[in-house]
C-alpha cells in the first residue's frame, strides 16, 4: 500500500527554489532514506509533508487523501509524526512529561493515565529508563535524540519522519540508533521516512534511498543502485569521500 505520496511538489523561499517539482513516495512498511548535499531541500521536504511550509505547487497524499493544506496538527493526528534536526523539547519540563505531550495531543489523544503508562514504555524502549524526572534541558545529546523519538512514537505513527536523527552520536550510539529504526518497523509496523548524512547508516537499513540536490530528485532506488550512480557520486557521495 502507498502510505505517502508526492506529486511535483515544489516550495520557494523568496527567489530561491528549495524544491522544485519533487515526485516521491513511501509504502507501508519501508524504511526509506533520503539523502544529499547541504542545501539540497530534505529537511524542507519534511516540513511541507508535515504542513510547517505552504506548498508553492503540486501535492500530498496520505493513504490517498490529500493532506495540503492541513494544519500541523492535524497531520500529526492523521498518522504522521516527525524528529527535529535540532532537537525542540519541552527544555524545563522532565522526560516524562515531554512523553506525555506526544501522547496527549498525538493520534490517540488519551487520557493522562493512559499517557503516563505509555510514557514509562517508551522510556523503556528507547532506553530512557531511569530518566523521567530529569529535565530535558539536563540530557546529554544522545539522550535528547531518544527523548525526540520517544515522543513522536508517542504520538502513535503509522509513518514516522526522522530528521538526521544520527547527528551528533558516537560510533556505538549510531549501531544502536540503527538497531531501534529497525525494531520500530519490524516490531512496531511503523513505515520509516528518514533523512540521514551517516552513509553506512543510511545505506545499510533503507529498502530505498531517495536523493536531492539543489532542490531536484536526482535519483532513486536500492542503496546498491544508488551507491553506483555516477551522478550520485558527484552530486553527494563523491562530496563525502573527500570531506
Amino acid at each position: 500500500m502507498r502510505l505517502l505520496d508526492g506529486q511535483n511538489v515544489s516550495k520557494h523561499f523568496g527567489g530561491i527554489a528549495a524544491l522544485s517539482n519533487v515526485s516521491f513516495h513511501v509504502d507501508e512498511g519501508e524504511i526509506v532514506g533520503l539523502i544529499g548535499p547541504n542545501g539540497a531541500g530534505k529537511t524542507t521536504l519534511f516540513n511541507v509533508i508535515c504542513c510547517f511550509y505552504p506548498l508553492d505547487g503540486g501535492t500530498i497524499k496520505f493513504k490517498g487523501s490529500k493532506i495540503t493544506g492541513l494544519k500541523p496538527h492535524q497531520v500529526c493526528r492523521r498518522g504522521i509524526a516527525r524528529t527535529f534536526q535540532i532537537t525542540r523539547s519541552f527544555a524545563n519540563m522532565t522526560v516524562r512529561e515531554n512523553i506525555m505531550v506526544g501522547s496527549l495531543f498525538g493520534k490517540s489523544r488519551g487520557s493522562v493515565k493512559i499517557a503516563r503508562e505509555e510514557a514509562i514504555q517508551l522510556m523503556e524502549f528507547t532506553g530512557l529508563t531511569g530518566k523521567a524526572d530529569i529535565l530535558a534541558v539536563s540530557l546529554i545529546s544522545a539522550d535528547a535524540r531518544r527523548l525526540e523519538l520517544a515522543r513522536a512514537l508517542a504520538a502513535r505513527p503509522e509513518i514516522l519522519l526522522l530528521d538526521e536523527v544520527m547527528a551528533g552520536l558516537n560510533p556505538s550510539e549510531v549501531a544502536e540508533a540503527m538497531k531501534l529504526i529497525q525494531r520500530l518497523r519490524n516490531e512496531m509496523g511503523i513505515t520509516i521516512f528518514m533523512v540521514e548524512h551517516i552513509m553506512k547508516s543510511v545505506m545499510g537499513i533503507s529498502d530505498r534511498i531517495i536523493v536531492l540536490a539543489s532542490g531536484r530528485q536526482i535519483a532513486e532506488g536500492t542503496p546498491k543502485e544508488v551507491s553506483e550512480n555516477p551522478v550520485v557520486i558527484e552530486a553527494y557521495l563523491g562530496e563525502t569521500r573527500e570531506t
